[in-house]
């Protein structure tokens, strides 16, 4: 089975869990390119699996990231403009 256009078995994988959430991601993200293949492999990591619900995400698996980041800044913005 290939994945991102890899084969699955040339992957090292934490844990069955690690395997089974990199899956999850390439089914929500399915785009053949480098980027989204190792940003799916580090978020998959069962560890960081837990800390987002790709269910909401939209646009790859760290999208909840530039999310908060982007409300942080505009919430700091006032502070710095004072």
């Amino acid at each position: 089975m290939k994945v991102f256009g890899m084969p699955v078995g040339t992957l090292h994988f934490q844990n069955d869990d690690h395997l089974k959430h990199f899956l999850r991601m390439f089914e929500k993200f399915p785009y053949c390119n480098a980027e989204y293949a190792a940003a799916s492999y580090i978020a998959a990591v069962p560890e960081i699996f837990k800390c987002f619900s790709i269910e909401i995400q939209e646009d790859g698996p760290f999208g909840w990231f530039f999310e908060a980041c982007i409300i942080l800044t505009a919430k700091t913005r006032k502070y710095l403009q004072s």
